[in-house]
């Protein structure tokens, strides 16, 4: 992570007493007993409830697990809006065909974010739904016919087509 240079921990004389006494000796060369002693100063650290590293890194500025708090409350917005006749339910049942379950859902979150974030951003912005065929009302049938024919003429078939009533 990231450490952030203004601020320092452990910089008490109690706190640097404590890592020093945690800290064993060992012999010059010895890389296991480095390894050791480094070991036990971050279990002993850890479990005392202190970081483990030196600078306090940027992330824990922040306001402690927000992180897992947003992503539990995307999850739900997502799991919510995919089962809904939505531009965000429709984007879901795309996704859905084409990669697992879970990443559908974490492109969905993704979304919903984006969406909440122009939201938060702008006090002049407004939502509004483009509907769960916003899709189909892009697509070109013209094109997408043209597309289909070349396919099917490729594949060895003569193509004759016309129109419906």
């Amino acid at each position: 992570m990231w450490a952030c240079p203004g601020v320092r921990l452990g910089t008490r004389k109690s706190d640097r007493r404590a890592r020093s006494n945690n800290a064993r000796p060992f012999n010059k060369g010895s890389r296991r007993q480095a390894d050791t002693a480094a070991s036990e100063a971050k279990e002993a650290t850890a479990s005392a409830g202190r970081p483990t590293h030196h600078f306090l890194a940027l992330g824990d500025l922040a306001a402690g697990d927000a992180g897992a708090y947003l992503k539990a409350a995307l999850g739900q917005m997502a799991t919510g809006a995919a089962k809904t006749d939505t531009l965000l339910g429709e984007r879901y049942r795309r996704l859905v065909k084409r990669m697992p379950k879970k990443e559908a859902l974490a492109a969905l979150q993704r979304s919903i974010l984006v969406i909440i974030f122009h939201l938060l951003s702008d006090p002049t912005a407004t939502f509004n739904d483009l509907g769960a065929d916003f899709y189909t009302r892009r697509i070109d049938h013209k094109r997408r016919t043209d597309h289909l024919v070349r396919q099917l003429e490729a594949l060895g078939h003569h193509v004759n087509l016309t129109p419906a009533a």
